[in-house]
Protein backbone atom coordinates (compact mmCIF):
# COMPACT_ATOMS: atom_id res chain seq x y z
CA UNK A 1 0.00 0.00 0.00
CA UNK A 2 3.21 2.59 0.52
CA UNK A 3 3.66 2.13 -3.26
CA UNK A 4 0.27 2.73 -4.27
CA UNK A 5 0.13 5.84 -1.99
CA UNK A 6 3.35 7.08 -3.23
CA UNK A 7 2.45 6.56 -6.52
CA UNK A 8 -0.90 8.61 -6.02
CA UNK A 9 0.93 11.26 -4.57
CA UNK A 10 3.23 11.79 -7.25
CA UNK A 11 0.49 11.84 -9.49
CA UNK A 12 -1.55 14.89 -7.57
CA UNK A 13 2.18 16.61 -7.32
CA UNK A 14 2.39 16.47 -11.27
CA UNK A 15 -1.23 17.52 -11.66
CA UNK A 16 -0.77 20.22 -9.90
CA UNK A 17 2.78 21.42 -11.15
CA UNK A 18 0.74 21.50 -14.47
CA UNK A 19 -2.24 23.06 -13.14
CA UNK A 20 0.24 25.92 -11.36
CA UNK A 21 1.78 26.42 -15.09
CA UNK A 22 -1.37 26.64 -16.66
CA UNK A 23 -2.88 29.25 -14.66
CA UNK A 24 0.23 31.23 -14.46
CA UNK A 25 0.51 31.13 -18.22
CA UNK A 26 -3.75 32.27 -18.63
CA UNK A 27 -3.09 34.90 -16.03
CA UNK A 28 0.20 36.95 -17.14
CA UNK A 29 -2.28 38.93 -19.66
CA UNK A 30 -4.31 39.88 -17.26
CA UNK A 31 -1.29 40.70 -14.84
CA UNK A 32 0.33 42.67 -18.08
CA UNK A 33 -3.44 44.53 -18.41
CA UNK A 34 -3.12 44.77 -14.41
CA UNK A 35 -0.28 46.80 -13.99
CA UNK A 36 -1.12 48.61 -17.41
CA UNK A 37 -4.19 49.79 -14.90
CA UNK A 38 -2.54 50.51 -11.94
CA UNK A 39 0.73 52.40 -13.73
CA UNK A 40 -1.48 54.88 -15.51
CA UNK A 41 -3.66 55.45 -12.64
CA UNK A 42 0.29 56.55 -10.93
CA UNK A 43 0.92 58.55 -14.02
CA UNK A 44 -2.47 60.46 -13.71
CA UNK A 45 -1.95 60.97 -10.09
CA UNK A 46 1.78 62.54 -10.53
CA UNK A 47 0.56 64.45 -13.59
CA UNK A 48 -1.63 66.13 -11.99
CA UNK A 49 0.38 66.69 -8.54
CA UNK A 50 2.85 68.52 -11.37
CA UNK A 51 0.18 70.54 -12.95
CA UNK A 52 -0.63 71.76 -9.07
CA UNK A 53 3.34 72.50 -8.42
CA UNK A 54 3.23 74.71 -11.46
CA UNK A 55 0.00 76.34 -10.51
CA UNK A 56 1.38 76.99 -6.80
CA UNK A 57 4.55 78.12 -8.48
CA UNK A 58 2.77 80.68 -10.82
CA UNK A 59 0.60 81.84 -7.88
CA UNK A 60 3.61 82.22 -5.75
CA UNK A 61 5.52 84.30 -8.37
CA UNK A 62 2.79 86.41 -9.11
CA UNK A 63 2.50 87.35 -5.23
CA UNK A 64 6.41 88.22 -5.48
CA UNK A 65 5.67 90.27 -8.19
CA UNK A 66 2.84 92.08 -7.01
CA UNK A 67 4.63 92.68 -3.74
CA UNK A 68 7.58 93.90 -5.18
CA UNK A 69 5.35 96.69 -7.50
CA UNK A 70 3.21 97.56 -4.16
CA UNK A 71 6.87 98.35 -2.18
CA UNK A 72 7.81 100.26 -5.91
CA UNK A 73 4.62 102.27 -5.51
CA UNK A 74 5.40 102.78 -1.20
CA UNK A 75 9.32 104.10 -2.82
CA UNK A 76 7.75 106.25 -5.40
CA UNK A 77 5.20 108.19 -3.57
CA UNK A 78 6.92 108.69 -0.67
CA UNK A 79 9.46 110.40 -3.06
CA UNK A 80 7.25 112.32 -4.23
CA UNK A 81 6.42 113.42 -1.03
CA UNK A 82 9.81 114.29 -0.22
CA UNK A 83 9.99 116.26 -3.50
CA UNK A 84 6.59 118.27 -2.78
CA UNK A 85 7.83 119.07 0.88
CA UNK A 86 11.67 120.43 -0.82
CA UNK A 87 9.64 122.58 -2.63
CA UNK A 88 7.42 123.81 -0.01
CA UNK A 89 10.83 124.50 2.17
CA UNK A 90 11.48 126.78 -0.73
CA UNK A 91 8.52 128.51 -1.17
CA UNK A 92 8.76 129.03 2.35
CA UNK A 93 12.05 130.29 2.42
CA UNK A 94 11.65 132.33 -0.26
CA UNK A 95 8.01 134.02 1.27
CA UNK A 96 10.26 134.55 3.92
CA UNK A 97 12.88 136.35 2.75
CA UNK A 98 10.61 138.77 1.14
CA UNK A 99 8.58 139.72 4.07
CA UNK A 100 12.22 139.91 6.76
CA UNK A 101 13.19 142.47 3.66
CA UNK A 102 10.76 144.42 4.13
CA UNK A 103 9.42 145.73 7.28
CA UNK A 104 6.09 146.08 6.53
CA UNK A 105 5.21 142.70 5.90
CA UNK A 106 4.74 141.71 9.44
CA UNK A 107 2.05 140.20 9.13
CA UNK A 108 2.63 137.92 6.70
CA UNK A 109 5.67 136.92 8.61
CA UNK A 110 2.87 136.14 11.86
CA UNK A 111 0.98 134.22 9.30
CA UNK A 112 3.30 132.37 8.69
CA UNK A 113 4.59 131.14 11.90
Amino acid sequence: MDKVAQKREMEEKKKSKLCFTFTSSAMAGGAEALSKVIFLQFMRIQIEEEKMKVKFRTFYEKIVFMQKRMKDQIEIRSSKVEVLCSAWEQVYASIMRRASARRKDRNVLDFLQ
